[in-house]
């Protein structure tokens, strides 16, 4: 498992680890006071269209895949903006969706992921993604 959330000045998220089982622990480095919760619970998983919004690091909730997707978004932010799609049963990567820096509007087809996934989203500012079933 990688980082769940880096993070520099105030803020706040949620995000899901997937894959994951037994005993964990959080190694936090901070210079400043902050708090953790970690609950035991199963994400609820939507089906496509479905859309997503934050404005910093997130792994989303899961979607149902049955083929082929399209994968939309807006990103207006200064820095990096990294979108990873997540296999739940293990927590790998399946699919690499973008790569950028600097505000970004854009989208991209996945062909054939079949089964429950997320998104692994890295930004340093507001974002919007919307996963669509492709034909």
């Amino acid at each position: 498992m990688g980082s769940i959330a880096n993070r520099i000045g105030k803020g706040s998220s949620t995000t899901w680890v997937y894959g994951g089982s037994g005993n964990g622990y959080f190694d936090v480095t901070a210079d400043a006071a902050w708090t953790l919760k970690a609950t035991a619970e199963l994400p609820p998983v939507g089906d496509p269209p479905i859309t997503y919004k934050g404005t910093t690091d997130q792994v989303t909730s899961a979607f149902n895949s049955a083929g082929n997707l399209t994968v939309s978004w807006v990103y207006t932010g200064p820095g990096n903006f990294i979108v990873n799609l997540d296999d739940t049963l293990d927590g790998s990567q399946a699919d690499t969706i973008a790569n950028v820096i600097g505000r970004s509007s854009d989208s991209t087809q996945l062909f054939n992921d079949i089964g429950v996934f997320a998104l692994d989203v890295t930004a340093d500012g507001p974002w919007a993604i919307s996963v669509t079933v492709s034909q």
